[in-house]
């Protein structure tokens, strides 16, 4: 439901707006009753909004504009106004109506000259801030170094766990980086290592694979209690739990950043996860019950993976991980039917027509 919210804000906004100017094109015309309920209507969709406001910046925060330049200026300007002004409605609508249902109407109406403008140009304004924010085409850019949180932000935070991810994405990272393993119960959760051991999680016994133990039982473990000692600026985050894939998906409405996923599949060790079809499917599943299609790289060492994704969803974009492949890159991309190149940084190679992601 919370991915909806701002859809759902944005309707109740434009509803309150066309109540408005239809309210004021009744009054002009003597029609008093059917006025009233008209403008009542309109107060109580805008205080439905404001719920629906509120409940999903708890949830979620605030929401990164990602445009620059002159219309990241257009956009603080709009939104500028828009909370300053948000801020009066309550107050003026309360009164406005109050001496309305009351009869005083010179009052009402002296106060309504005031309360009309301001209340209209908020919802309107309402609507056009969530255009800005949530549907306006990406701007044509100079190529740039995207930043990706590698397991979210693991030099500052526990790897792999919302801790990370939620410090990466205040931190306005471009994407969000991470592993994907599956339980015994066909739970996809995040980590690195298809084995659970310390420093990363601690449990009840000194190693577990991940594909061998239910969600409940991966819940066990505690991956957050131990600073990694090869990080020093590491916070602990005691009683941190692996995320499900699902957690990490839930964080989408709090940016526009991409998440870049890693199937962690093993041709030597099959036994660690799902065949790479079925881990492809139940990849794919959970990408398209969040509805984040254009926001999904994936990423595998395992081209096998790869492979089976562009059978299942051709639009997902692919990259190809790679640490010993001397080959060039294009003879990579199309053994894995990619068009990203993840190389690690020592594989130094000339400028290819294909995205190059370094690790």
């Amino acid at each position: 439901m919370t991915p909806l919210l701002p859809t759902v804000n944005a309707f109740l906004n434009a509803t309150a707006a066309v109540l408005l100017v239809w309210g004021y094109t009744l009054i002009r015309r003597k029609q008093i009753q059917i006025h009233r309920k008209v403008m009542t209507t309109a107060f109580v969709t805008s205080c439905l909004f404001l719920v629906c406001y509120i409940v999903y910046h708890v949830q979620v925060g605030s929401v990164k504009f990602p445009g620059t330049g002159a219309i990241r200026t257009i956009y603080l300007t709009i939104l500028g106004t828009h909370t300053v002004l948000a801020a009066t409605v309550p107050v003026l609508a309360i009164i406005t109506l109050r001496r309305g249902l009351a009869a005083r109407y010179d009052k009402h109406r002296r106060i309504a000259r005031w309360t009309l403008p301001i209340w209209l140009y908020v919802s309107v304004t309402g609507v056009v801030v969530y255009a800005m924010l949530y549907h306006m085409p990406a701007q044509a850019q100079t190529p740039k170094i995207l930043v990706h949180g590698h397991r979210g932000a693991r030099a500052r935070r526990p790897e792999n766990t919302i801790p990370a991810f939620e410090y990466a994405i205040g931190q306005g990272v471009d994407a969000l980086e991470m592993d994907m393993a599956v339980t015994k119960d066909n739970v996809i959760v995040i980590s690195h290592d298809p084995i659970l051991e310390g420093p990363v999680c601690n449990g009840p016994q000194p190693k577990a694979v991940i594909h061998e133990l239910t969600l409940a039982e991966v819940r066990q473990w505690d991956c957050g209690n131990v600073r990694n000692p090869l990080f020093a600026n590491q916070q602990t985050v005691p009683g941190t739990r692996i995320p499900t894939l699902d957690d990490v998906f839930k964080l989408a409405p709090r940016g526009s950043f991409d998440y870049n996923i890693e199937t962690k599949s093993f041709p030597d060790k099959p036994q660690y996860t799902p065949s790479p079809e079925e881990f492809s499917r139940m990849v794919l599943a959970k990408i398209r019950e969040y509805q984040i299609e254009k926001r999904i790289i994936l990423q595998s060492f395992d081209f096998r993976t790869l492979v089976a994704m562009k059978k299942l969803a051709p639009e997902i974009r692919l990259s190809a991980l790679t640490e010993f492949d001397q080959r060039d890159f294009p003879a990579i991309a199309k053994e894995a039917q990619a068009d990203i190149i993840s190389p690690n940084f020592r594989l130094r190679r000339p400028i290819s027509s294909h995205r190059i992601s370094g690790w």
